[in-house]
C-alpha cells in the first residue's frame, strides 16, 4: 500500500509539473501573439486544472 501511495504522489507531482510547463509555454506563445484566443483559452484550462481559478477566469475573459 505504501508503494501505491508513493506512486500516486509521484503522479500528482508529475501532473503539476506538466501543467506548470504548459502555462509557461502558453505565456511564451502569448508574448509572440497576445491576441490568440485559442492560447488564452488553453492557458485558462491549465490554470483551472491547477486550482488557480481567479487567473483562469482572467485568461478565459481574454479569450473572448
Amino acid at each position: 500500500m505504501f508503494l501505491r501511495l508513493k506512486s500516486l504522489r509521484v503522479e500528482k507531482n508529475r501532473s503539476t509539473t506538466l501543467k506548470g510547463l504548459a502555462i509557461e509555454a502558453y505565456d511564451k506563445a502569448l508574448k509572440i501573439n497576445p491576441d490568440d484566443a485559442d492560447v488564452w483559452s488553453f492557458k485558462g484550462r491549465a490554470l483551472m486544472y491547477s486550482g488557480r481559478l481567479m487567473e483562469a477566469i482572467k485568461a478565459f475573459q481574454q479569450s473572448l
